[in-house]
């Protein structure tokens, strides 16, 4: 296993995470947190390095994947060799662990990060009040 290969990947995806583990909660609350799109850029890097390094060190597991892949390219009547099935195996892997990652950090982000604070339900509490108030003097204009 090559360790400067598997840095490398591990600082791409780590990047990746983070840029992405800042997108998501802009798009869905438009609030950031720097501290929780570290932290979550790391649970995201560790899945799919780890992985990597499980299927690099294991022959045996590559094996699993690599035979998947063979068995859908026979559908197909495909032919290829063991290299490339290896290659499509790891990156079938790699394809899931992301996935995974993926799905676990849009609602973690969401939980973490677009939780209201006391000051946003204290101003929404108010809103509220007034808007009840404002019916109220809508259905009762002589009170």
């Amino acid at each position: 296993m090559n360790l400067m290969t598997t840095g490398i990947f591990a600082v791409t995806i780590f990047v990746v995470g983070f840029v992405m583990s800042l997108v998501i909660p802009l798009g869905v609350c438009n609030k950031t947190d720097a501290i929780s799109a570290l932290k979550h850029a790391g649970i995201w890097m560790a899945a799919p390095v780890g992985v990597f390094v499980i299927l690099e060190m294991s022959p045996w597991t590559l094996s699993i994947f690599s035979q998947g892949v063979a068995s859908i390219f026979g559908w197909f009547k495909a032919e290829s060799d063991q290299h490339s099935y290896d290659t499509l195996g790891m990156a079938w892997a790699l394809i899931l662990a992301g996935l995974i990652m993926t799905t676990y950090i849009v609602h973690s982000l969401d939980v973490e990060v677009c939780k209201p604070d006391a000051g946003e339900m204290q101003a929404f509490e108010e809103n509220l009040l007034q808007r009840e108030k404002n019916k109220q003097a809508e259905k009762n204009p002589d009170s």
